[in-house]
Parts: C-alpha cells; structure tokens; sequence
C-alpha cells in the first residue's frame, strides 16, 4: 500500500504533467489501455487524478502507471523527481502479484470499475498534525481518504475540487477544535455536507463543546481523542466507520508505535558496571541510530491470526509438523507444537490472544513484516539488533529496561516465576525509557541482523538474504536473570522455531 506523501508525490506530478481532463484521459487510453471514464467521474482534473492512483493501487499497476506517464512526458521535472524517488519505494504493486501460486500466469484483469471516496477528511491547517495522524490511521484500516492538502484554500481551483470530493465521499470525518470551529472552509465542508445528506463523524482533537463544536454538530455524536487517541480511535472511530461503510481492516494489524528519537546510544556492556556480561556483548561502544518507530509490545496472538487469515501463511514449524519445546527436562522437537499450540496439540492459544505469538521462524515473521506493510501503507519491519537496544535501555548504558537494579516479580516474566507467557504489557513497572513494554523476559525476539561474536569492527548486517544465524534480543519467561539484561544476545537458525520466542517490529520511515 502506498504511503500518504508517495500518493501526494505521484498526484502532484501527474496534475503538473497532465493540465486538462482530455490530456489525463488520452494518457490513460494510451499507456494503460482504459477509459478514464470507467475508472472516476466528475470533471476535476484533482478528484480524477486521486481516482486514478486508487485505481493504480488497487489493481496492481501502479509502477505501470508511473512508467507511461514517463513515457509520455519524459521532460517533465516533477515526473523525473517522481521517478527517482519511486526507485526506492520498493515493489509497487506486492499486493496485486502478476502471478498466481505455483508460477502459473495470473487470470486477466477484470474491466475496471470506478473508484470510491470513502472518507473525506475535513480539517483546520491548524490542526495539519492531528489530520495526517487520523489520514494514516483511515488509509491503513483500508479506506480512501482525501485530503485537501497540497490544493491553497479559497483559490476557484480548490472549492471545485472540494466540491466534488465531497460530492462523491461517501462520509466526511472533520477534526474538531477552536480553530476548526472558527474556519470559514470547514463550516462550509460541513455546511455541504449536510445539504448532500452524508454521513459525518466528528472528532475533537482540542478544546471543549462550547469552544470547538459548532452550532450544526451539537446533536451529532463525537469521537473525543484528546485523552487517549489511540484508545478512541481503536475503540470508537473505525468501529462506527466500519458499521457506515463497511469493509476496513481489523484492530488487531494496527500497531502502537512509539518514536525513538535520532541520536547515539551505548550499545554491548562493560564488565566492570556489568558482572554477568558475556564476552560477545563487548566492547561497549558508542553508535548512532537515525530516529525510527517501535511497537510498544511485541506482535500478539491476534495480529498474527489477523495475517494468516488475510494471507493463508503457513508457518514453519506447521510445514515441518513440529517446534522446539522444553518439556521440563529436556528439548524436543514435539509433534503437532506451533503458533496456535505452542506445547504441542493439547495446548492452544484461543485464550491468550494478547500474548506474544510464539513458534514464529525469522521466515515467519519477515513474511508478517511484508503483509503488514502492505495492509497499513507504513513501512513495516524487523529491528535490527541496534534499533532494539536502544529502544530498551535508552542511551544511559542501563542493565535493564528499567535501570540498574536486578529484575523482580513485579517488573518483568523470567526465570519461570509464571511458567509461561504473559499478556503483551503485562509489566508497565518495567517499562524501558521510552515506554517499550516486555523488552525483558517474556519471549525471546527476532531481530533483521545477522550474528556476529563480538564488536570489535562491528559492521552490523541486517541483508534479509542468506541463511546466517540471526541474532535474538530479550530473554524469555523461562530464562533466568543474566538473560533478561538489555545488552544480552542470543542466535539461532532463522528456520528454527521455539516456544519461546517471538518479535516485534519497527518503522524506519515516519
């Protein structure tokens, strides 16, 4: 799925190669073998453009529709940026494959049908943050979502694009605060959206019902995220657009990220602050790390029935009939042991939906990593081993998430106190410096980078290809304290599967 500024990107670039309706419709006629027509209607070159990168990502021909408007144009300078930049976007079209399973050729694709707006998003240029927040959230549970941003409000170019955004948005959601609620431009949105009937769903980002509701919204129920956004909008937004509009992707892909800022960090230990170091933690040194997003808890039960239900995705320990368990005596490969039964066939997870999935091979989880990127439009990820240590100790060179002091009950799941794995977030006590729950114990966590023993020249390799060991971070519910330190590493074949492990993820692009 593309990402909110790669669609803005391709639209700006289209508008500025393609200035009338005639020129975008023999464009599309000629390198795309369509009618425009029966991709939008409507007459506004903005609103048809947005119709047509839809259309290109729906049905898988996006990096097409890039390469003919090339084509046609090839002097054009925001066409070149455009093609520049789309290099490093990645497969354009994963979510549309070209072929079917097994290599044969894909059925041809079907006539295509016009495209929806589903949601307008209505809001203050004061509130731009809020907006691009709420604009992320829509598109990754599924929807079309337009914006105004890009278009300078009150120009003629902009009202007829309004207009007939709104008059084929099939809702509108405006954000609400003092400053919308004294906008001449949202009244009008919202004005107009009455006179066409439509549905609209108020969210108040800022201030009261007095300073930031208007007079013709005071009857309309709204979705209040000032307290807890994440919570209202998981809880009240998407489940009352999902019974208007239908469709949208469940709660359970979305995930709870949290920025850690660009900066250095200590990453390895020093054996004279840490006693129970192991030899491949050190040297501690210093390492700069570019700002990134990670997920709060690691990847539960839910998220991942979420994707095996979307995808089919047949992990390996189902493939091969069995995972790695310790019995209480011993390992053994038990028959039957994977994700839904991580003891084995007479254990099952249909209770533990928030806890941490397990019996996931790194395969498994970069093929979540993939599916998950496509369902949200954000980029989404393995951290690398360095990403992952910082998010746990911060950059104070700590032993733990939550400082020097040694690991308790009350802080993280080790040494067996529980016996098995716990709901994600189980122990905010033990919360590291930026929040990151469950960073200790719990389950041990894949990370993108390839072991080394030491680093002495670390030059750290997170190239998803090759069959190298990988590195894993975070000890588990079942190992004992020198494990669950935040500088503790760990490896293993990135095929095998254990009961005792699991991942997280991170966003590097934000």
């Amino acid at each position: 799925m593309l990402t909110g500024p790669q669609i803005k990107q391709i639209r700006e670039a289209l508008l500025s190669a393609f200035g009338s309706r005639d020129e975008l419709a023999m464009f599309v006629r000629e390198e795309l073998d369509v009618s425009l027509a029966a991709i939008a209607g409507g007459d506004n070159l903005r609103v048809l453009v947005f119709h047509l990168v839809q259309w290109a990502e729906s049905t898988g021909r996006v990096a097409e529709l890039l390469a003919g408007a090339y084509n046609q144009n090839p002097g054009n300078p925001a066409l070149k940026q455009l093609r520049v930049a789309a290099a490093g976007w990645g497969d354009l079209d994963a979510a549309a494959p070209s072929t079917a399973a097994g290599g044969t050729p894909a059925a041809p694709r079907p006539a295509p049908s016009p495209t929806a707006i589903d949601i307008f998003l209505a809001y203050s240029h004061h509130d731009s943050a809020t907006m691009r927040r709420l604009y992320t959230d829509l598109r990754g549970a599924g929807w079309s979502v337009w914006t105004d941003e890009g278009l300078e409000p009150g120009t003629p170019i902009w009202q007829e694009a309004i207009q007939e955004a709104l008059r084929q948005a099939r809702c509108l959601v405006v954000v609400l605060s003092p400053h919308a609620s004294k906008s001449h431009w949202v009244n009008s949105e919202i004005s107009y959206t009455l006179k066409l009937g439509r549905r609209i769903i108020p969210v108040l980002a800022d201030g009261d019902d007095l300073s930031a509701v208007p007079l013709s919204l005071t009857n309309t129920q709204w979705v209040d995220v000032r307290a807890g956004y994440r919570q209202a909008v998981e809880g009240e937004l998407l489940p009352a657009l999902r019974r208007h509009l239908g469709g949208g992707l469940p709660a359970p892909v979305r995930f709870d990220w949290i920025t850690i800022p660009d900066g250095e960090f200590l990453m390895g230990s020093d054996k004279q602050n840490d006693s129970l170091a192991w030899d491949d933690e050190l040297p501690q040194h210093r390492l700069h790390l570019p700002a990134y997003r990670i997920a709060r808890v690691p990847v539960t039960v839910a998220q991942f029935a979420a994707f095996v239900a979307a995808t089919g995705h047949k992990t390996t320990a189902e493939a091969r009939g069995f995972a790695r368990v310790w019995t209480g005596t011993k390992w053994d490969d038990v028959k039957g042991a994977n994700w839904l039964h991580p003891r084995g066939p007479d254990s099952d997870v249909a209770a533990k939906q928030d806890h941490p999935v397990t019996c996931i091979s790194w395969h498994d989880a970069q093929a979540f990593c993939v599916w998950a990127t496509r369902v949200t439009g954000e980029t989404v990820v393995l951290p690398s081993e360095a990403a992952w240590e910082k998010a746990a100790r911060g950059t104070d060179g700590r032993i733990y998430p939550w400082g020097n002091e040694p690991p308790t009950e009350h802080l993280c799941n080790f040494a067996g106190k529980v016996g098995d794995t716990t709901a994600v977030g189980s122990y905010p006590a033990g919360a590291s410096p930026y929040g990151a729950l469950d960073m200790a114990g719990n389950v041990w966590e894949w990370t993108a980078t390839k072991w080394v023993d030491n680093y002495k020249k670390y030059l750290p390799d997170d190239d998803p290809a090759g069959d190298a060991s990988r590195t894993l971070r975070g000890g588990s519910f079942d190992y004992l304290v020198r494990f669950v330190r935040c500088a503790c590493r760990f490896r293993d074949s990135p095929d095998v599967m254990l009961f005792n492990v699991g991942f997280r993820v991170v966003s590097p692009g934000f």
